[in-house]
């Protein structure tokens, strides 16, 4: 009887068996060409259906369907462009495949063609449908300018309805401004680049992706100048990181160094508004926090664009002088005062960052 039981158990098909895996995001253009591996680790054929879905808004075809049968222990490889030849050459999409059977394994490569070699490859796993989340972390992403290399987040939607999601960019112990949000078709990747999910930060950022609404799953790439690929798959977390805000503000901060640098020699303070900017904060009649926030535009730009350095005068103004800021004219202070000691210069910068909080002004 025990011997009975045993085999029924070895031979029964449990409720769970099964295969629905996704491929985030394979490639298939110009720059970079993708091929995905699948096993069939079972002693008997299996059939396999596989759906590839690329992103709203391409005039390429959307999606497209096929079906493999593997032999026993057979491993496919076959080119992205070979496994959905009506896709076109274009964006990348993702790929869910699915079977009855269960002991199927799989993998993808996305290689780099425009590399010295021309072929610089970058091996990927799949992700299992039930890994996913409302909640995503991305480990690492740079911010970098274009020219160095860029990064990308690719986020699928996986619920039955479009939903938005929320992306969070956290760096240096703070969260980077507001969240971007984004509306996903259901079923449905989306990539957006790290200069699209933290608008002028620079360097090493951490990503969180988060709906009320669907499951998400995720993945991220990072390329250096040669458009050379590396990826790695997000993993789920439990919720959103909450962050104290930010103890940064204006009249603790960031006016004793306008003070201490720019107040010498009747530039912004003593009753002087050099430029049109009074800082004075002894005056009661003067508000320099809101002379500071101004719709007062600098060519072009505001003093203090709240959330993004890059966009605040202000904030230019005391870099110094390259090629990409020449149109912003002399450094502020001015020759012959001290500068700015580039801690200072950060502080104002993770100030902006925060939100550009006015604090308690003194009495």
């Amino acid at each position: 009887m025990r011997k009975l039981l045993l085999f029924a158990m070895m031979t029964t098909i449990p409720a769970w068996a099964g295969t629905d895996i996704i491929f985030p995001w394979v490639t298939n253009n110009e720059n970079f060409r993708g091929f995905v591996v699948i096993n069939n680790l079972n002693s008997s054929p299996v059939e396999i259906t596989l759906k590839a879905t690329r992103p709203t808004g391409f005039t390429l075809p959307q999606s497209e369907t096929v079906t493999r049968t593997l032999e026993p222990m057979e491993q496919l490889v076959e080119t992205a462009d070979n496994l959905f030849p009506s896709m076109g050459d274009g964006s990348a999409f993702m790929i869910q495949l699915t079977s009855s059977a269960d002991d199927i394994k799989a993998g993808f490569v996305n290689n780099g063609t425009q590399s010295e070699s021309g072929f610089s490859p970058s091996q990927a796993n799949v992700i299992q449908t039930s890994d996913a989340a409302n909640t995503l972390f991305f480990n690492y992403m740079t911010v970098t300018e274009p020219a160095e290399g860029f990064s990308a987040a690719v986020v699928i939607n996986m619920g039955d309805t479009d939903a938005d999601v929320e992306f969070y960019a956290y760096q240096n112990g703070t969260v980077l401004g507001d969240p971007i949000v984004i509306n996903i078709p259901a079923k449905t990747p989306i990539a957006r680049l790290s200069t699209d999910l933290a608008p002028g930060a620079e360097g090493a950022i951490m990503v969180v992706a988060h709906s009320d609404e669907v499951a998400l799953l995720g993945t991220v790439f990072i390329f250096n100048a040669k458009l050379e690929p590396s990826m790695a798959n997000a993993v789920a977390i439990s919720a959103v990181p909450e962050l104290s805000p930010s103890s940064l503000t204006f009249y603790a901060d960031i006016q004793p160094m306008i003070a201490e640098n720019c107040g010498t020699g009747n530039c912004h303070l003593g009753g002087s508004n050099k430029g049109g900017l009074d800082l004075e904060v002894t005056d009661p009649s003067n508000d320099p926090y809101q002379n500071l926030l101004s719709e007062s535009t600098y060519m072009g730009l505001n003093l203090i664009q709240a959330g993004d350095p890059d966009n605040s005068y202000l904030f230019r103004k005391i870099q110094e002088f390259s090629a990409e800021n020449d149109y912003f004219g002399n450094q502020m202070p001015p020759s012959g005062r001290t500068l700015l000691t580039p801690t200072q210069i950060d502080t104002i910068k993770q100030w902006i960052l925060d939100g550009a909080a006015e604090g308690i002004r003194p009495d």
